[in-house]
């Protein structure tokens, strides 16, 4: 229900209720208002118009109709064998099921109390004085179920919105996870690309002073390489001081390539997996950003597998096809309770979210999830001949 249609709800019942009111006790036959019938008018157009606050206040709301109902039973009808009128049944059916529905839990026992009790003596003081069974006890039945279909409606309500609320948290930490993820691949980037920058304006700036005639095309070629390339790696840096700001700053630790895959999975076998290291072709013989996004891969599944799965056997496969790098981690059913691993290999923390990314840069294709037998299992294909470039998200 949008906001526009739970404000005219929250009039239109109490102004009916009210209309009710003044047209049987001014215009009908004057059963259930006696005499002076205006005052009794004036009590229950008070109980009925009260319901305008059972969504603010519906504790309030309920007690003060209660006691107006109460008080014409006792002062205005007097006589309890003789059926009342129907209007004020109406007003406290719609004062318990807002009561169940909009109250806090905190001030439902004292605010049903209050409301439920003096109305149960009166209708129960009514049998005493000679008015039946089959009057009263069926409308304390419907004002009883109204509330519980309140209360019932309010735990689906809340449920609804604590579903809500986690799912937008979800999505909060997952998109904060990825942008610290292209972050932290930004800064690995830039100490790739800055190499192999510095590499090419080396060479061009040597190149260039060796030639004989400084006035050559191929001097002002080469010349146009040095500045170009001097140009970029000025951009990088500035780039890399910006991402400096906005987050962790950078590591001066060497950046870990696929020869290095040996000694990342040694520390699970210390803690007790079995690992078994596949690699077919030469992956080792890869540099750059796509050996380094492997690498992570293959780093983070692993970190994966020591919070998720401690001592399961883990296959980790690594493929250098003509067209595509394969990285697949496998990892069987846990053995023992999650728990930590003093020295176990560690990632960045963002698990699928960073392989995600990584996988997404060079256009290639991640494909993961839970397997028969209680494992997991990772699988990454990176074209080769592919560059970072701006994919659609890849199935996960």
């Amino acid at each position: 229900m949008g906001a526009g249609a739970a404000r005219v709800s929250t009039w239109a019942v109490p102004l009916a209720l009210v209309a009710l009111v003044l047209v049987n006790g001014l215009l009908g036959d004057g059963d259930g208002y006696p005499e002076p019938r205006w005052v009794t008018v004036a009590v229950l157009m008070a109980a009925s118009a009260v319901l305008v606050a059972r969504v603010a206040r519906p504790t309030l709301a309920a007690l003060v109709a209660a006691w107006l109902v109460t008080g014409y039973l006792l002062l205005l009808h007097r006589d309890l064998a003789v059926q009342p009128a129907f209007e004020p049944f109406l007003v406290m059916l719609v004062a318990f099921f807002a009561l169940g529905l909009h109250a806090p839990r905190a001030a439902l026992p004292l605010g049903l109390a209050g409301v439920a009790v003096p109305l149960v003596v009166v209708e129960l003081a009514s049998l005493s004085v000679g008015r039946s069974a089959g009057e009263t006890l069926p409308t304390l039945l419907f004002w009883g179920v109204a509330f519980v279909v309140g209360r019932l409606l309010h735990g689906l309500r809340h449920e609804a919105s604590t579903a809500r609320e986690r799912a937008a948290a979800a999505e909060r930490e997952a998109a904060a996870a990825a942008a610290a993820e292209r972050t932290r691949i930004a800064r690995e980037l830039h100490d790739v690309v800055a190499h192999s920058l510095s590499v090419v304006v080396l060479h061009a700036g040597v190149e260039r002073r060796l030639l004989d005639d400084p006035a050559s095309s191929t001097a002002r070629t080469l010349d146009t390489i040095e500045r170009t390339g001097r140009s970029a790696l000025e951009e990088l840096r500035r780039l890399l001081g910006l991402l400096h700001e906005s987050g962790e700053g950078g590591s001066l630790e060497p950046l870990p390539t696929l020869g290095g895959i040996e000694a990342l999975v040694a520390p699970l076998r210390t803690a007790g997996h079995e690992v078994t290291l596949s690699v077919v072709g030469e992956p080792g013989d890869l540099v750059g950003g796509l050996a380094l996004s492997s690498y992570r891969i293959v780093q983070e599944a692993l970190t994966n597998v020591v919070k998720h799965a401690p001592g399961a056997p883990v296959q980790v496969r690594l493929e250098r096809r003509a067209d595509a790098l394969e990285v697949a981690v496998t990892n069987g059913a846990p053995t023992r309770p999650p728990a930590a691993v003093p020295g176990a290999v560690a990632g960045a923390g963002h698990g699928l979210v960073g392989m995600r990314e990584r996988v997404r840069l060079y256009g290639g294709r991640l494909d993961s999830g839970p397997l028969p037998d209680g494992g997991f299992r990772v699988h990454a294909v990176l074209p080769l001949a592919g560059s970072p470039t701006s994919v659609e998200p890849s199935r996960s």
